[in-house]
């Protein structure tokens, strides 16, 4: 399921839920193709107890990174691009337009969540 070839971290059982229980749409492929989302969710998991609220919160955090992945994968035009490739220096300016479209969106989807006058 993951292709990194460091990948040596045991993923936790937790992980492998909350990644399994997200909706079956882009964002879930790509927490299951990337090897450092799923490393996250493990670690954080981990770290903190596994209470309903926090399980809530990590997955929105996944959630949230897989989307900036999916935007990055889009504007390098690279479908196999891993979070790990988007720290690469060379990708600044890739980088800086997917964080501004996410940023769009999120504003979008707030400014029409809360006031269904304005679009």
């Amino acid at each position: 399921m993951y292709d990194d070839d460091d990948d040596n971290d045991i993923i936790c059982a937790a992980a492998t839920v909350l990644i399994g229980g997200m909706r079956d749409d882009e964002v879930k492929q790509a927490a299951e193709t990337d090897a450092t989302v799923s490393r996250l969710a493990s670690n954080l998991l981990d770290k903190h107890t596994l209470e309903r609220k926090v399980q809530s919160i990590h997955a929105t955090e996944n959630t949230e990174l897989c989307r900036f992945l999916i935007e990055m994968r889009k504007v390098c035009r690279d479908q196999n691009m891993t979070v790990k490739d988007c720290i690469n220096p060379s990708y600044f300016r890739h980088v800086m337009l997917a964080s501004r479209v996410m940023y769009s969106a999120n504003l979008h989807a707030n400014i029409t969540q809360s006031d269904p006058f304005i679009c």
